[in-house]
């Protein structure tokens, strides 16, 4: 029954651990493919913004050459307009093939020679010509007739507004959208295609002479924005991205293969973190196993050194078997020792490895994942530095030693004189007082100070920083003022609390205890810290210490506002 009741003691604590370790895996697992199904998502937003890039490019384009057609056509037409007028317009040049002058209502004023039958009529009724009349940028394009395309320009008249509608070969558009379009397939498969509302196709890059978009395709991308379909033509799983050129009814549209949009995503890149995790919950595995054995063996032990006292005759029996209890304990404990420590160096462990054997051989995104691995320990590490520091302040009593701060400022410039050197940084100050306190406590205050400083400027920017310091009410008030990105004044006491940070690790580096240790400094010497916005951009960190050392002055500082 002891034996039964030693097992159950040691198999629930094992299962225990064994069910809390695979929920952390599950749950890695789970943050691991999120984290994956967002990089997918952001291939698929970044395809789609290229096509509102170049949706946006055609449209401007558009606008200053319709622009300066109306400027024209108000010059010439804005009176009397006659077929003698037109025909002389389009001799001069630009290929079009026939010009017609509507008024306001659709009604046809003058039409060139070449202008088919019935054109007047039929444009009195469409929908662009009414869209020149009322939109902003004053003009639209119709859809494709034959090999013609037809625009409408509005310019004011002595009449009122006037619509000017030329029907120009399509080609004469092809080449540039095809131009702006170029930038648009990825890899082998990707294609771009400009078409108007009836599916024909305006121009199109990547794609054979008599390529015709898919039926499917043209309606989808009607009324989706982006989404996926199956191609016809060879069966593959293609994304496409779709986007509407201002004042046109024509719609660009951008498909690639599922498989090289997502390239990035793949292959080794997308195994290697699975690899890791797999790796950690073996060892995990394992120890539960040694966990369970070594519960087991200080059961078996307990209960053989209970028997002891029952029964002295069963202690020569028993006197082995401990022996061998003893040994096994030993060597489980040894064992212990170095294996539960294991998978606290496995990710440190592969990713080095990994490093050393893998990078630059597969991709981009894995060399990136690794750096990202290695990062991680090394904000583990410093997070614990961090943390020491911070908890051992306090626990000696405060030294009250005469402390001069400029030799403080010195010491905290040579601590950072890497960084100082690095941004190209310029720090000057005001004549500093002598205080009393713990002079490595202060210098510990000015380091993180200046640190952050230089840390938190913006890119391009020179630092520039300036230490003053005013008597005020008994107190010395001693300021650091830089030109950095500031501080929201919402966010003001957040700073100084424990991991208080207002950006991300990617675009300042840091644990966010700086500030928290600065603050526990300067409050353990009797002072209070804060920050204010600096007078031309900037933060002025300001912290006080009480004035208790005032001899030896060379000047007595001005007082600063609190």
């Amino acid at each position: 029954m002891n034996r039964l009741r030693g097992r159950d003691e040691a198999t629930w604590p094992a299962l225990a651990f064994l069910v809390v370790a695979l929920a952390a895996v599950l749950v890695g697992a789970l943050l691991l493919a999120d984290s994956q199904s967002d990089q997918r998502r952001e291939l698929r937003e970044r395809y789609a913004d290229r096509v509102d890039v170049a949706t946006a490019l055609i449209g401007s384009l558009l606008t200053v050459a319709y622009n300066g057609q109306r400027e024209n056509s108000a010059e010439s037409f804005a009176r009397d307009v006659s077929r003698r007028q037109l025909d002389a317009e389009l001799a001069r040049g630009g290929g079009s093939e026939y010009m017609l002058v509507l008024d306001d209502d659709g009604r046809a004023l003058a039409s060139s020679s070449g202008t088919p039958g019935g054109t007047a009529e039929r444009l009195a009724t469409q929908p662009f010509v009414r869209q020149a009349l009322t939109s902003r940028v004053g003009y639209a394009l119709g859809e494709l007739r034959g090999n013609v395309v037809e625009s409408a320009v509005s310019f004011p008249a002595a009449d009122g507004l006037r619509v000017v509608v030329t029907g120009a070969p399509v080609i004469a558009f092809r080449e540039f959208l095809s131009g702006s379009l170029a930038p648009l397939p990825q890899g082998g498969g990707g294609r771009a295609l400009v078409f108007d509302r009836g599916g024909h196709r305006v121009a199109s890059v990547n794609t054979p002479p008599e390529f015709d978009p898919d039926p499917e395709l043209v309606r989808r991308a009607l009324r989706e924005s982006m989404s996926e379909f199956t191609s016809p033509e060879d069966g593959q799983r293609r994304f496409f991205a779709a986007d509407v050129i201002p004042s046109t009814d024509w719609r660009i549209v951008a498909s690639v293969p599922r498989d090289d949009l997502y390239a990035g995503a793949t292959g080794g890149a997308r195994a290697t973190p699975w690899i890791i995790l797999a790796l950690g919950a073996l060892s995990l595995l394992g120890i539960a196993a040694l966990l369970r054995r070594l519960l087991r063996t200080r059961a078996r032990l307990a209960t053989a050194n209970a028997g002891l006292e029952e029964s002295r005759m069963r202690l020569e029996e028993r006197a082995a078997e401990l022996e061998r209890s003893n040994a096994d304990l030993e060597q489980f404990a040894y064992a212990a020792s170095h294996d539960l420590s294991e998978p606290l160096r496995t990710v440190a462990g592969f990713s080095q490895l990994l490093a050393q054997r893998y990078r630059g051989q597969l991709d981009d995104d894995a060399d990136e994942m690794i750096d990202y691995m290695g990062d991680g320990v090394e904000r583990m590490q410093q997070l614990i530095d961090d943390l020491l520091l911070y908890s051992r302040v306090g626990r000696a009593p405060l030294r009250d030693d005469v402390v001069d701060l400029d030799g403080v400022l010195r010491e905290a410039r040579g601590w950072l004189g890497p960084a100082v050197t690095d941004a190209g940084a310029e720090i000057t100050s005001d004549d500093l007082p002598s205080v009393r306190g713990e002079q490595g406590q202060l210098t510990q205050v000015m380091q993180n100070l200046l640190a952050n400083a230089i840390k938190f400027t913006a890119p391009g920017v020179t630092p520039v920083i300036h230490v003053a310091a005013a008597a005020v009410d008994g107190e010395w008030r001693i300021a650091v003022a830089d030109n950095g990105i500031g501080v929201d004044p919402a966010q003001a006491d957040t700073i100084f609390k424990m991991f208080g940070r207002l950006h991300p690790t990617a675009a300042y580096p840091g644990t966010g205890i700086g500030l928290a240790l600065v603050k526990r400094i300067v409050e353990r010497h009797g002072g209070r810290i804060w920050v204010e916005a600096g007078k031309n951009g900037g933060s002025v960190f300001v912290f006080t210490l009480p004035d208790r050392v005032r001899s030896g002055r060379r000047r007595t500082p001005a007082e600063v506002p609190a």
